[in-house]
């Protein structure tokens, strides 16, 4: 811990979160345990795509599990795969879609870890279908400082425990993971415009009905105006499409490198430049609507991979992004006046995404039956504060109706927020996780520490 050559800024990936730390990157699953067995106070990292701080803390050990990496197993047949839990979402579809398998569940970037998307059970653009990642999830390694290495199923009381767990209570060493089988690498992709939050929401409901992906994006300095789309498998695509060479993403735009496009979103990455672009997407989007296109699967999965260091753009302040889950029938009136108070304020998201949700049964799940909407907000030093403010207003009203946050975007709520949001029923299962597995406390991050779940016992 006092070597200095091991201190490292961490930040979260949105750039806002930050903190210096000590990092050890084990090789082996060996060397992992070796580590944790003789360490006080340590935090998980790997991907680092978390936008807030549950990926780093101060001056404390930080483990990188990025080196564990390797595919384990993988049965043809039966469309298992079992891989250790450094192994990202990228290396995973190029190992399996060239055998015909895709994952259940993805998130907008591939550069997501296995170990992170269990630890926040992540979900995808399907959650609303199939569930969130940790539904797929046939067995899992996990090493605990009270009992050493164990292994969890469906069967295991804590399965649905300690995946979702926010990495304060167990390492994940690799997990087996349930694939889709697909008969090509496209899906059928259609469009539809929306010109107001009752539309939206209304639309995105029905709309949803016999498809596999469902998403859309929502103009909010205009009121709620968006564009919907919805996709499902196309088992009638060329084979081919499954191998990686027609799948990987275009590196230029009109001919410039997509490694430098981020600095000429740095330009538009404010609200007068930005209130034009919604406007201009809206705009062009007609010519999408009313007819259906092919996509390929990690194009239509993965759009924050599309321009490389795209949260680039927001430096030096970072972004923050606000993403309330709320139920079904309160949510255009909740989304609405949430919007307006942007407005308001002016102090409004540069950009809007909604997901239609189900409710499961994993700890700390913000999943419930209804919607998100996800918000992305630029810091500006000046006005960071201001900002602040307004988004813990909005989560008083997000919490008067019975909503959610999702632990692996949030990066602002407090102890007392985050109490509104935990039942007793919640409270009562990390409780008993938490002496069962980890009963002095060595697992922490910043987001346990904020969210006070460090002192509750």
């Amino acid at each position: 811990m006092s070597d200095q050559s091991r201190v490292r800024r961490l930040t979260g990936f949105a750039g806002y979160a930050q903190a210096d730390a000590y990092v050890h990157a084990p090789q082996s699953l060996d060397e992992l345990a070796a580590i944790l067995s003789h360490s006080e106070k340590v935090v998980l990292r790997a991907g680092g795509r978390s936008y807030g701080d549950a990926a780093l803390a101060p001056e404390i050990l930080a483990l990188d599990l990025a080196q564990l990496k390797r595919i384990i197993d993988f049965n043809e047949s039966t469309g298992l795969l079992t891989a250790q839990a450094g192994t990202t979402l990228d290396e995973l579809w190029r190992f399996a879609l060239p055998r015909g398998y895709w994952l259940p569940v993805v998130t907008g970037t591939s550069r997501t870890t296995l170990g992170g998307a269990l630890a926040m059970n992540v979900h995808g653009k399907n959650q609303f279908k199939v569930g969130a990642i940790g539904e797929h999830v046939v067995r899992a390694r996990w090493w605990t400082p009270s009992q050493g290495w164990i292994e969890t199923d469906a069967d295991h009381p804590d399965h649905k425990n300690l995946i979702g767990s926010l990495g304060g209570v167990a390492a994940l060493g690799e997990a087996t993971l349930k694939l889709r089988k697909v008969e090509s690498g496209m899906l059928s992709v259609t469009a539809l415009r929306t010109g107001t939050w009752e539309e939206s929401l209304s639309a995105l409901e029905s709309g949803r009905q016999g498809q596999d992906y469902a998403v859309g994006w929502i103009d909010l300095f205009a009121g709620g105006r968006g564009l919907l789309h919805f996709a499902q498998y196309d088992p009638h695509a060329d084979p081919a499409t499954l191998q990686r060479e027609r799948q990987d993403l275009p590196t230029r735009v009109m001919g410039i490198p997509k490694s430098q496009v981020w600095r000429a979103l740095k330009i538009l990455n404010r609200p007068g430049p930005m209130r034009l672009v919604n406007s201009l997407k809206w705009l062009l989007s007609g010519r999408e609507v009313g007819r259906t296109h092919s996509q390929s699967l990690v194009g239509f999965s993965f759009l924050l991979d599309y321009v490389p260091g795209w949260e680039r753009s927001y430096a030096p302040g970072g972004l923050i992004q606000f993403q309330p889950f709320v139920p079904k029938d309160s949510a255009a009136e909740v989304f609405s006046r949430l919007n307006e108070m942007q407005l308001e304020a002016g102090q409004v998201a540069h950009l809007g995404v909604l997901k239609r949700h189900r409710p499961d049964e994993f700890l700390f799940s913000p999943n419930l039956d209804g919607f998100s909407l996800a918000l992305d907000f630029r810091v500006v030093r000046a006005t960071e504060q201001a900002l602040l403010d307004l988004l813990h207003r909005m989560a008083a009203i997000v919490f008067d109706y019975g909503g959610r946050f999702y632990a692996a975007k949030d990066a602002v709520l407090t102890s007392q927020e985050i109490a509104r949001m935990l039942d007793k029923e919640t409270v009562e299962r990390w409780i008993d996780l938490r002496k069962k597995y980890d009963p002095e406390g060595r697992f922490t991050s910043g987001l346990i520490e904020r969210w006070g779940l460090n002192r509750v016992s």
